[in-house]
């Protein structure tokens, strides 16, 4: 089984592994279907129901895991757990042979909620590497660069993924299978990172297991609680989930 092992430094880390309980869920593709999933990069703590040309795909509750879809063309929508009112619409495309990420963004309290949708690769990496990509599906942070290195090694000056906009996906790095870390830092078109203290967040991956892996890394909004009190700091989320 891929895994990884996450230890954390400066961060809350969210991992969703797992499959979902409906017989329809797999990660294997016939030319006559396509796969779907949902991951919430969302604060808002209730969750969303996703509906798929008006009938309910997958719940609030719902593992990340994907789903069989019929092809040809559909409207996704998100809704409240148990409501029909949709907040954000997608309309998507189903191709053979294809997986597609829904990912549910944004806020209700401001009326900023969304959803877009990434095409997945779920083919594993060639023997002794692993497959990384970043998804930017925090709606308070702008524009930000992220820096990929071995664990002993100082970040590169040079960004390995620079200028990822909110709501986009970065392509897939292939990198030999061995522990690393990860920071991302606002983009700044002036210069690369000069520090590690810059960093608001630094992750350090251990990698674990026999088998090659394939991870797709979600900037996520922290958990927006109506109780905290003003000015409650909370930090940003990364989760990560198996292609």
């Amino acid at each position: 089984m891929n895994r990884l092992l996450i230890s954390v430094s400066l961060l809350t880390l969210l991992i969703a592994f797992g499959c979902g309980g409906s017989a329809t869920n797999s990660n294997s593709l016939t030319g006559s279907s396509a796969q779907l999933r949902e991951v919430k990069g969302s604060g808002d703590v209730s969750g969303f129901d996703v509906q798929l040309d008006g009938h309910l795909f997958l719940g609030a509750t719902a593992k990340t895991a994907y789903k069989t879809v019929t092809l040809g063309s559909h409207t996704l929508d998100v809704t409240m757990p148990g409501a029909t009112t949709a907040l954000a619409s997608v309309p998507s495309m189903f191709s053979p042979s294809t997986n597609q990420t829904l990912v549910v963004a944004g806020a209700t309290e401001d009326q900023s909620l969304t959803a877009f949708l990434v095409t997945d690769d779920p083919t594993a990496p060639p023997a002794g590497q692993l497959k990384l990509r970043f998804v930017h599906s925090a709606h308070d942070i702008g524009t930000i660069s992220i820096y990929v290195a071995d664990v002993a090694d100082e970040f590169p000056m040079t960004p390995t993924f620079a200028n990822v906009d909110y709501k986009t996906a970065t392509a897939t790095l292939t990198r030999p299978a061995t522990d690393f870390k990860v920071c991302w830092v606002p983009y700044s078109p002036l210069g690369g990172l000069t520090g590690l203290p810059q960093c608001p967040s630094v992750e350090t991956v251990k990698v674990g297991g026999s088998a090659p892996m394939n991870s797709t890394f979600f900037l996520i909004d922290p958990l927006i609680d109506p109780n905290l009190p003003p000015g409650t700091f909370s930090f940003v989320y990364w989760g990560v989930v198996p292609n």
